[in-house]
């Protein structure tokens, strides 16, 4: 058979199908399906969800997070098997089961060397912002660790401005600086993300406390505070 156009390869393709007529069609309206419901970016979504979604579509971030009843087969990580699952991203890293037995454990090790305000720590987040059954390459574990970091650094410069602690103020405005340079944020892709960055350091450094407020107030409401003085 001659191939002259798309309609002689979709006859082609008709012909060759082993399987009964209509599979494929109700496979692709199930992918479709979905796709939509992992990528849609709904208005009705608070902004903390959305910058969860940004990073997890993001080329940079490679964070899929797929919320599935189980994962086959365990990683080459015999050292983590209960957290990671096979597969991956090849800038991403390997997925992890959030279900694991073991992802605590594997979440901290990712997380060394994120800098969190005095009394607080990767430790207050892991099992809050892992809580849902899902998965999630190491580097979007690492991407969400550094942004909750930035939320943390946020509050606490908020709360030293109010109080008028010029010296954990002035701490918290070094960290808030070097945010766009640390590891996940600062390979993430999205123009408008990376700008973002800049701005919120931008504010720390100048005194912009209302920038700094609706950055925390959009985005890190919900997270815990044990940097927060009792």
């Amino acid at each position: 058979m001659n191939i002259h156009n798309d309609r002689d390869l979709d006859d082609l393709l008709t012909a060759a199908d082993p399987l009964t007529p209509g599979v494929f069609d109700d496979l692709d309206r199930e992918f479709c399906a979905l796709f939509s419901a992992i990528t849609v970016d709904r208005p009705a979504i608070p902004l903390r969800r959305r910058r969860s979604i940004r990073l997890a579509i993001g080329a940079g971030a490679s964070a899929a997070v797929l919320t599935v009843g189980g994962v086959a087969a365990a990683s080459w990580q015999s050292a983590h098997t209960g957290s990671y699952a096979t597969g991956g991203e090849a800038d991403g890293g390997e997925f992890l089961r959030f279900s694991g037995d073991d992802f605590a454990t594997v979440a901290r090790q990712i997380a060394q060397g994120i800098p969190f305000p005095p009394g607080d720590s990767a430790d207050a987040y892991i099992p809050r912002v892992f809580a849902a059954r899902g998965l999630m390459t190491t580097e979007g574990v690492r991407s969400t660790l550094e942004l909750d970091a930035q939320c943390a650094w946020q509050g606490y410069w908020l709360q030293a401005a109010d109080s008028g602690d010029v010296t954990a103020q002035q701490s918290a405005t070094e960290v808030l600086r070097q945010v766009p340079g640390w590891q996940a944020i600062s390979r993430q892709t999205d123009p408008g993300f990376r700008e973002s960055q800049t701005q919120l350091a931008t504010a720390a450094v100048t005194g912009d406390s209302a920038a700094i407020q609706q950055s925390w107030t959009a985005n890190c409401t919900e997270l815990p505070r044990q940097w927060q003085s009792k």
